[in-house]
């Protein structure tokens, strides 16, 4: 019997079951995980056939690791309630502190939530104990006063047929706070066309609501990804806003992925220039 063990991305319930039926065949264990540099390891995961599944779950505690989703106070959320991700309590692999900078780790971990490792990761966590880690909590976008979570929006553009790759940021808006915007990447074989755009709008819109309504969709030929295979939101979100990268960018896989969104959101914005520019004149 084999098993399948992911880390990384959120990995949704669709492509879960596509995993364990399609490529595995129901006879496979899908092992989905979470972690991070900090923890060198996986504190939520699930024992290979010992440990029930569930369809986009990160899995239960793992080797003893304290877990729990949180409110902003630090207070425990019920089940099934989104929240902030914590450890409550140390294990052997947890990062202790930062060479020569033991305040700056404290303000980054230890801040948040007292007595609690902050994992800057948004979770559910079931009645069962197990846990579904949605995004960093830094993903989540305010439209309107509305908090949204950027993978369960992302869920819903991967349903779309031919569609291969999601990924969403908030972009700034004058009226709504901010606006998601939809990066895609197709499947081969599909074309680019307003059709595929207005199927990732009514998904959207039909399972979150209106509120949730993108700005734009952009479709990109890749995006840009960590060595491991995870989207660079942050990049996405750099060139959008300010047409250029200052953040760090060593983990990128391939540096050229981050010239073809700039080509790409600029082409974009000019055509909008050009449209307002029209439409002022028309007027």
């Amino acid at each position: 019997m084999d098993v399948i063990s992911l880390v990384g991305e959120p990995f949704d319930p669709e492509t879960w079951n596509w995993t364990y039926k399609v490529l595995g065949k129901e006879r496979i264990c899908v092992n989905n995980t979470w972690g991070q540099t900090e923890t060198a390891g996986t504190p939520l995961a699930g024992a290979a056939w010992l440990t029930p599944m569930k369809p986009g779950s990160a899995g239960l505690q793992f080797l003893g690791a304290d877990m729990d989703v949180v409110d902003e106070a630090g207070n425990s959320l019920p089940p099934n309630t989104l929240g902030n991700l914590v450890i409550r309590s140390p294990f052997p692999m947890l990062c202790r502190t930062l060479w020569k900078e033991p305040e700056r780790y404290y303000n980054s971990y230890y801040s948040q939530v007292d007595g609690s490792y902050f994992a800057s990761d948004l979770a559910i966590k079931d009645e069962d104990g197990h846990f579904w880690v949605v995004g960093r909590s830094d993903d989540a976008i305010n439209v309107a006063g509305h908090r949204l979570s950027t993978m369960e929006m992302e869920s819903c553009v991967l349903e779309v047929k031919g569609i291969s790759e999601a990924a969403v940021i908030g972009v700034p808006d004058k009226i709504k706070g901010e606006v998601p915007l939809v990066f895609i990447r197709l499947a081969d074989g599909h074309k680019a066309d307003d059709k595929i755009k207005e199927s990732v709008r009514n998904s959207i819109v039909t399972q979150i609501g209106k509120i949730a309504q993108p700005g734009d969709i952009i479709i990109a030929e890749t995006l840009p990804k960590t060595v491991s295979g995870k989207i660079m939101r942050r990049l996405l979100k750099e060139v959008v806003t300010s047409g250029t990268v200052a953040g760090d960018v060593t983990g990128l896989e391939d540096p050229s992925t981050v010239k073809h969104i700039q080509e790409i959101t600029n082409k974009k914005n000019n055509v909008t220039w050009l449209i307002s520019i029209f439409v002022f004149k028309s007027r």
